[in-house]
């Protein structure tokens, strides 16, 4: 069996292989999501309407086109690779001389198009969610304003540089401490007071 796998460029928006096994000879070509462009018309097809495709040939080439050469007739199966019902690539495998693809092998191959959608759609969102962080943490650290993370029991988790500039104190030596431990409010026991009981208040979802 030969197996390609052709994957959208994220830069460029086209489809070009990106991995290959086998023995068949394939021209050099690149789709766009429209399946426009110097291409198999199988991946064309395939992405114009996403879904598996079978296609059989008895010559030495496909016989829809000339982008794929083999000793003699072959079989071939395209399987879209979706990813957050997008389609982000395609595996094509084809089966020489003319054998077709059973049952188990088409189940098969779409299964690990499946699979591989899935991976893409878990370092997309892994992605994503670094993205955020790191523009959260920009706008967190740039900010003019003092910038606190709480947990429930009023423990500090985080603070912006501004609060370590004004305290003169690293945050590292202030992460992990009550919040009403902080040196900003040691000349006011009563506000600490009152500040532990609002984080207490807050915690079971009541107003200070």
């Amino acid at each position: 069996m030969d197996v390609t796998i052709a994957l959208e460029n994220p830069k460029t928006g086209m489809f070009t292989p990106t991995e290959h096994a086998g023995t068949l000879k394939w021209k050099p070509w690149s789709l766009s999501p429209s399946g426009e462009g110097p291409g198999p018309d199988c991946v064309k097809a395939v992405l114009r309407r996403p879904g598996t495709l079978r296609l059989n040939s008895g010559g030495h080439y496909c016989e829809r086109c000339d982008y794929c050469r083999s000793e003699g007739g072959f079989n071939t199966l395209v399987v879209p690779i979706v990813v957050r019902r997008e389609l982000k690539g395609v595996l094509i495998a084809c089966l020489a001389h003319a054998r077709a693809f059973d049952r188990e092998e088409a189940t098969l191959l779409e299964e690990v198009c499946v699979d591989l959608g899935a991976a893409g759609d878990k370092l997309a969102t892994e992605n994503a969610l670094r993205d955020v962080e790191m523009r959260f943490k920009m706008a967190f650290d740039q900010s003019y304003q003092f910038f606190v993370i709480l947990d429930p029991k009023g423990v500090v988790l985080e603070l912006n540089k501004l609060c370590e500039e004004i305290c003169g104190v690293r945050k590292e030596r202030l992460i992990g401490r009550p919040f009403w431990e902080m040196p900003w409010w040691e000349k006011s026991q009563r506000a600490v007071e009152r500040l532990r009981k609002a984080i207490s208040n807050a915690a079971l979802g009541q107003a200070s």
